[in-house]
């Protein structure tokens, strides 16, 4: 894992870990493999998922990933 995402991955833990603080990291990052639906083992859970589910945390299921609102976004813009 490169630095700049190590930062990001602590950067975002730290809000998340502080709703469940009494777990250790091994249980942190099981339920956040058990909140994205990953059924691996937890050695194979990427730091992608652990990313990907610590920014969605906390938002609406049926909102638009932001990646993927930012693309829209710009394909839609009406040309003038």
């Amino acid at each position: 894992m490169k630095c700049k995402r190590l930062n990001e991955v602590l950067e975002l833990l730290q809000p998340y870990w502080s709703k469940a603080p009494d777990l250790s990291l091994m249980e942190i990052l099981q339920k956040i493999a058990d909140e994205s639906g990953f059924k691996q083992t937890l050695n194979e859970l990427t730091d992608e998922v652990i990313i990907y589910q610590l920014k969605m945390d906390g938002t609406d299921k049926h909102e638009p990933i932001p990646g993927i609102k930012k693309i829209t976004k710009k394909i839609l813009k009406p040309r003038c």
